[in-house]
């Protein structure tokens, strides 16, 4: 018959994991007379024993990233495959991070994850493998600017040379670590001067991966400003005569970089004036070194003629007539010289003493020559002209008187025959008033009265005259004293010696002293108890003050003073005093 059959499907029985387990299905057989069989079973087991598989490619999450590419790192490291499983359900990943593996160089390596997926039923795939490499591919930079230890510094400036070599540039790594600096230090390069030139220093920084910067360049720039100085004792501003300017200086330069490179040049100028032996000298000494700095110095020297001129005065002259005296003439002086200029001025002027030129009363030129240079230094020399008519041949006559007389003495009658009346008497150790000739002696004190006789018309004595006066009529046995005003001790025995007459009667001249002074006033003889025989002036000095005694004293005019006492007839001492010019003539 017919056979129906009734199925019971099963519900999927979950086993171990979500992808295992059965379906279990039963069947009753029923014939058509409702007898039904024994229930059938069927069993359907289902299982999951297939692993995952990486849909992800292999390779796919590997990357390679530069070591400063922090983000891209943490992008890497957060990048996962994805698996697939045949039977579907939830895949478990598990992820193992493995560490940073060091390659070539500190910033250099790898990081390896792997991952496994697992489904449902503990089927594990194979493994996934990431690798994140990590290189340094970067140079490092230089964080100091390029012209940053550029410098320029004097030359002389050894310190900051030092600084400035010893200082370097800082460079900076993409990825940090250690930077390594090479330093190639150049060579001095001079430049036009020596002193100035250039250090040329450069650096190449190095990061651990073998990665060079560019160069680094520094440039020292050494470079000479200063000027060179004069040193030592430096010729001050000076006034000079113009014979004595001194030869310019040598001057000693110092130099703050090369002092052996170091040119002086010496100029000089003159600033002149009318007076060419009066100017100023300019000199200027200029110091220069390779470097073109210059210094000058310089020094006035202001030339000036203070030194008078000189020459030798004309001799002075003893002459006996004023016609002799010669004309005034600047050729007279000689040896004319100046030490600057080239002519020199003489002027000539004369002056007298108002003298007649009689023995007692010289006629006297003062002859003033004046040299003179443009500079207005002068020299004055002077020449004496002296002019004495001598009294050796004046004749001389003496006479006597009684001061109880009181009729006058009657002195032309001593005239000699040859020389005429009309003349006028003078006393010469007295001031007697001779009216005409006429003496009054009365009441005149006894004695020996001295009187000179000038003829008409003339100048000089003609004659000189002793009158003794006598008192109470007594004759007084004294001759006058006389001073002869000219002597010439030239060895030739005559006229040897000053002679005064009388001098010796020491009876009646008891006691005397003799002083001799020159033009100047120096006192060149002076003796007491004066004789003409061993106590007498012979042209030799011998006063306080010694003259060239050896030689002897020169032709000129002397002036002498006789102090000398006298006794009367009474035996009464009176004092006298003489004095006068004396020639002396070799």
């Amino acid at each position: 018959g017919v056979i129906t059959y009734t199925k019971t499907s099963g519900e999927f029985t979950r086993g171990d994991c979500d992808n295992s387990g059965t379906y279990t299905n039963t069947w009753t057989a029923t014939d058509g007379c409702n007898n039904t069989s024994l229930v059938f079973t069927q069993v359907i087991t289902i299982e999951d024993t297939q692993i995952p598989i990486w849909s992800t490619e292999s390779v796919a999450l590997n990357v390679t990233l530069e070591c400063s590419d922090t983000e891209g790192l943490a992008t890497a490291q957060s990048q996962a495959p994805v698996a697939a499983d045949n039977c579907g359900g939830v895949i478990s990943y598990t992820k193992t991070s493995g560490e940073f593996t060091r390659g070539d160089c500190d910033n250099s390596g790898t990081y390896t994850n792997i991952w496994t997926a697992t489904d449902g039923c503990n089927n594990t795939s194979l493994v996934f493998t990431q690798v994140i490499t990590i290189e340094d591919t970067q140079v490092p930079i230089w964080s100091t600017e390029s012209v940053a230890l550029n410098i320029t510094l004097e030359c002389s400036d050894t310190e900051g040379l030092l600084n400035a070599q010893a200082q370097a540039p800082v460079a900076t790594d993409n990825c940090g670590g250690v930077i390594t600096y090479t330093k190639t230090s150049g060579s001095f390069v001079a430049g036009a001067c020596t002193n100035a030139g250039t250090y040329t220093n450069t650096w190449i920084a190095n990061d651990g991966c073998g990665n060079s910067s560019v160069e680094f360049t520094q440039i020292i720039t050494l470079e000479d400003t200063t000027s060179p100085t004069f040193i030592g004792n430096l010729p001050t501003d000076i006034t000079v005569s113009c014979d004595e300017v001194p030869v310019p200086a040598t001057l000693v330069t110092s130099d703050n970089c090369n002092s052996e490179n170091v040119s002086v040049t010496y100029n000089e100028s003159i600033i002149s004036t009318e007076c060419k032996s009066d100017y100023s000298l300019i000199r200027e000494w200029i110091a220069s070194d390779c470097a073109g700095n210059t210094t000058s110095y310089t020094q006035t020297i202001t030339v000036r003629d203070t030194t008078p001129p000189t020459g030798t005065a004309p001799e002075d002259l003893y002459l006996q007539d004023v016609s002799d005296i010669p004309d005034a003439s600047p050729s007279a002086v000689t040896n004319v010289m100046d030490n600057c200029s080239d002519t020199v001025d003489i002027s000539v002027t004369d002056e007298d003493n108002g003298g007649v030129g009689c023995a007692d009363d010289p006629y006297i030129i003062t002859r003033t020559f004046i040299l003179s240079d443009c500079s207005g230094n002068t020299t004055t020399l002077v020449q004496t002209i002296t002019v004495i008519l001598s009294d050796l041949n004046v004749q001389r006559v003496s006479g006597t008187a009684c001061n109880q007389d009181t009729v006058q003495v009657d002195l032309n009658s001593y005239l000699p025959n040859d020389i005429p009346a009309g003349g006028t008497w003078r006393g010469t150790n007295n001031s007697l008033n001779v009216d005409r000739g006429l003496l009054d002696v009365f009441g005149l004190q006894a004695g020996i009265y001295e009187f000179e006789y000038i003829k008409l018309a003339e100048i000089c004595p003609s004659l000189f005259m002793s009158l003794r006066v006598n008192e109470n009529c007594k004759v007084v046995e004294c001759e006058p004293i006389l001073v002869h005003n000219a002597f010439s001790p030239n060895g030739d025995n005559i006229n040897e010696k000053f002679v005064i007459d009388n001098i010796d009667n020491t009876t009646c001249y008891p006691d005397n002293t003799v002083e001799i002074y020159n033009r100047w006033g120096i006192l060149v003889f002076e003796t007491r108890n004066y004789n003409n025989t061993t106590n007498a002036f012979e042209g030799i000095s011998k006063g306080r003050t010694t003259i060239s005694q050896a030689e002897g004293l020169p032709t000129g005019t002397y002036f002498y003073i006789l102090n000398y006492s006298s006794v009367d007839g009474n035996g009464t001492i009176q004092t006298h005093n003489k004095s006068g010019y004396l020639f002396l003539s070799r």
